[in-house]
């Protein structure tokens, strides 16, 4: 009998120590969780910073190619109107 009761403590302690690991468990799962959601949201915001940061990478080579238009386009007005002066 003493035996029995032995075991039945065992066995009750064990259950305790289980329901304990199971509680810590879904605490990690919520935890988890929530670090997963704040880590989407910051890959999010980092993609469209890369994005922002491309634009403006992009736009000195796009005010110049304008700027070359620009003097491409005088010059040749001036051609012209040299050429058409000089006949």
């Amino acid at each position: 009998m003493a035996e029995a009761a032995y075991l039945e403590q065992r066995v009750a302690a064990a259950e305790k120590d289980v329901k304990g690991i199971f509680e810590k468990l879904g605490r990690f799962a919520v935890t988890q969780a929530e670090t997963n959601i704040k880590l989407d949201s910051m890959l999010v915001g980092f993609g469209e910073l890369k994005e922002s940061v491309n634009r403006l990478e992009r736009r000195p080579g796009a005010m110049w190619d304008r700027l070359v238009s620009a003097l491409l386009g005088a010059l040749a007005a001036g051609t012209a109107a040299a050429a058409l002066t000089l006949k």
